[in-house]
């Protein structure tokens, strides 16, 4: 059993990039839309800033809390024209009112490097993407430095969204896995990712995921974070790690694991 290191793998990576920018002739801009006054989604900004600044990025924040749609489009629209701009992209979720799909695919395609836009998550369909979504790209990245065999393996995704679960399971099919994308209300889950070589979720429900449910000797992708609301707040994943980790081969912690590497795939995506 190995437990990965996703912050050790992210700052290999992180080093790379900063010499990567260090050698173009200009500092490449990012732009983050925060459109809510959600705090996780404040931290999740200010962690990419924080990148950003750590390997010579421009980041831009344009934060509205209480915006329509038209107006950001607008906006959006203006940052699309501007060549200083390498990359936009839209912190989700969106507040209540606001139209998701007309705002993600507002983003230019070219600078969408979360790959949210329709065009994008059109291409990674077609096997043939511009970008991947940063989770999925962060995910791909820990199998293939773990040397996971993808191609022949059965593959389970818990969760269906259109930022993890959906394009993970494209992409995962498209490199020749077996894939089955399954909700966690699936009436016979268990019996679903017990067949799993490589399970992967991403619903954010702390202990989802049992030590009964899983293969021996399977490789467990954990991407759910729930945090608690007590005063000795803890981040938890969708898997019970304690006791899944004696039967896996490889598992990801939460925190500490794809998290780190999310972040960081976002900036590949923009100096691509």
């Amino acid at each position: 059993m190995k437990v990965f290191d996703g912050h050790q793998l992210a700052l290999q990576i992180e080093a790379e990039l900063k010499q990567k920018i260090q050698r173009l002739k200009r500092r490449p801009q990012l732009t983050v839309f925060l459109l809510n006054n959600n705090p996780e989604s404040q931290l999740y900004v200010q962690k990419k800033k924080v990148l950003a600044e750590r390997i010579g990025v421009n980041f831009n924040l344009i934060q509205l809390i209480k915006a329509e749609t038209n107006p950001v489009l607008q906006l959006i629209k203006e940052q699309n024209n501007q060549r200083s701009v390498a990359g936009i992209m839209v912190q989700l979720p969106l507040n209540r009112g606001l139209n998701e799909r007309k705002i993600l695919d507002a983003i230019d395609p070219q600078k969408d490097v979360d790959c949210l836009t329709s065009k994008n998550l059109g291409l990674v369909a077609a096997g043939q993407p511009r970008f991947l979504p940063a989770t999925v790209k962060g995910i791909m990245t820990i199998l293939t430095q773990e040397k996971v065999v993808v191609r022949g393996r059965q593959a389970v995704v818990v969760g269906g969204s259109n930022i993890v679960g959906k394009p993970l399971a494209l992409v995962l099919s498209n490199q020749g896995a077996t894939v089955t994308l399954v909700r966690s209300s699936e009436k016979n889950l268990a019996q679903i990712t017990r067949q799993a070589d490589i399970l992967i979720t991403a619903v954010g429900r702390q202990n989802l995921i049992k030590a009964s449910m899983v293969k021996e000797g399977a490789v467990v992708i954990d991407v759910g974070i729930t945090r608690c609301d007590n005063q000795e707040c803890h981040v938890y994943g969708d898997v019970d790690f304690k006791r899944v980790k004696t039967k896996a081969s490889l598992i990801t912690p939460v925190p500490g694991g794809v998290g780190p590497l999310t972040v960081v795939s976002l900036f590949e995506n923009l100096i691509l």
